[in-house]
């Protein structure tokens, strides 16, 4: 999970919203493509960087559909919040399938898809509550808040096993690469390389898993500069 920016919310779901307002249509059951549905899902992943919301996996519109809008509140409290694009979020399948050592193919859900209504605390919209979450190097996700380790761990299922081994990569490839390249301005380049959105199937897309590679770096980035202080002392 990492920080998302919110842009300025599509014209046709502002009109959409407007005339439930007046009672000229029933709300969200009623928000159809033609009624600019599609053009709010393209919006969501252009301020995502076209990530999964939670698990920062790929969220492909043709090979695995976002299945729903999320809203952060869970649209069963609040009519109007369904129409809210500060409470939208664009979030993959929720569900993964892989195959194991012995050939044994499992599949499971996570994300939206487990979450159902369920309050959460954490929400990528906050950069305050983003930062109060950690990873370590064998790619599991907490938070040394209570509530929000349980948003991650139990609410969401961000630790099961395919997604926890992927975090785990990404870690190692960027632990290679600081071992070789581990001046505070190598760092600071790498940092802005995995902070920003890169062209990949003709769009501006953030590397998959980047806040892990976030969150390392700007550690490393701390203990460089550290190093440096000591020896101009």
């Amino acid at each position: 999970m990492r920080f998302i920016k919110k842009n300025n919310e599509p014209s046709k779901l502002t009109r959409f919203r407007e005339q439930f307002q007046k009672g000229e249509n029933e709300g969200y059951s009623q928000f159809s493509n033609e009624q600019g549905k599609t053009e709010t899902i393209e919006a969501l992943l252009e301020e995502q960087g076209h990530l999964c919301a939670y698990c920062m996996r790929y969220v492909y519109t043709e090979k695995a559909p976002i299945t729903q809008i999320e809203h952060w509140e869970a649209q069963s409290n609040d009519p109007l919040k369904q129409l809210d694009y500060s409470n939208m979020l664009g979030v993959c399948s929720g569900r993964i399938s892989w195959t194991d050592e012995t050939q044994t193919t499992t599949t499971t859900t996570f994300c939206e898809d487990v979450r159902g209504n369920t309050p959460l605390m954490i929400n990528p919209l906050n950069i305050n509550l983003i930062e109060e979450i950690k990873f370590t190097e064998q790619g599991v996700i907490y938070s040394d808040n209570e509530v929000i380790n349980k948003d991650l761990d139990e609410t969401l299922q961000l630790n099961i096993g395919i997604i926890k081994q992927n975090r785990a990569q990404i870690w190692l490839s960027v632990k290679k690469e600081i071992s070789k390249h581990n001046t505070p301005q190598e760092i600071e380049k790498q940092l802005y390389y995995w902070q920003s959105k890169h062209p990949k199937d003709g769009k501006q897309k953030y590397k998959e898993y980047s806040q892990v590679a976030i969150y390392l770096l700007k550690k490393e980035l701390i203990r460089a500069n550290k190093n440096v202080n000591k020896f101009h002392k």
